[in-house]
């Protein structure tokens, strides 16, 4: 089943299941996060926090193996 309107919609992840697809079903819309900080954020702290996770190693995992990824 395709989720959204237009040209852009996508079909929902297979591992979506239960009442959170429903829900997604409902809903509708593209599946997209904006993410902001404020200036004053930035600049007290955020700007190294940033960095760190920038920095840090990638490490190869399965997703059944993160911690809340997989229902």
């Amino acid at each position: 089943m395709e989720v959204g309107k237009g040209k852009e919609c996508l079909d929902l992840p297979s591992w979506l299941v239960g009442e959170r697809r429903e829900e997604e079903e409902k809903r509708g819309g593209r599946h997209s996060s904006f993410l902001s900080v404020d200036w004053e954020t930035w600049e007290g702290g955020g700007r190294e926090f940033v960095k760190g996770l920038l920095e840090r190693p990638v490490k190869r995992r399965k997703a059944r193996d993160v911690e809340g990824l997989m229902l």
